[in-house]
């Protein structure tokens, strides 16, 4: 285990976040047919688990041997929303930046809003706009 964690410190991986996706799948696990498991977490620590640009749930899934889909754990209350930055991949940071300069950090946040709104509270083009609403929309059709 210690020699995993320094490969993971000498190529700057949060290994922390990988590690507890591994263990806490391999605790639970009836090894079988399956292709993929599902791991429920809460809200602000999906985010976490993930890592920037999908690094800890890929290493994790390379080292489990199967897919692990991070699912959000939402109360009968909560209304589920998501985190800009979970985007990265699909939206560049700089456009993230600019729609959290105006207070807009989930998606939701800006899906509120229609495209004027938003051309108006910031400075990224329409055609930016449609791609970003399109992104996000795509997120809550899953």
């Amino acid at each position: 285990m210690k020699a995993v964690e320094n490969i993971f410190q000498k190529r700057g991986i949060n290994y922390g976040w990988a590690m507890v996706l591994v263990v806490f799948t391999l605790s639970g696990l009836a090894f079988g047919s399956m292709a993929s498991i599902s791991v429920f977490l809460k809200p602000d620590q999906v985010s976490l688990a993930i890592g920037k640009g999908g690094y800890n749930i890929k290493l994790a899934s390379r080292l489990v041997g199967y897919e692990i889909d991070v699912f959000r754990e939402l109360n009968e209350n909560e209304e589920e929303d998501v985190d800009l930055a979970e985007f990265d991949d699909e939206i560049e940071a700089w456009i993230i930046d600019e729609l959290k300069k105006t207070g807009l950090d989930t998606a939701k946040s800006v899906l509120a809003l229609n495209k004027e709104d938003l051309l108006r509270r910031t400075e990224l083009a329409e055609d930016t706009i449609d791609e970003i609403f399109r992104i996000l929309r795509q997120e809550f059709e899953q």
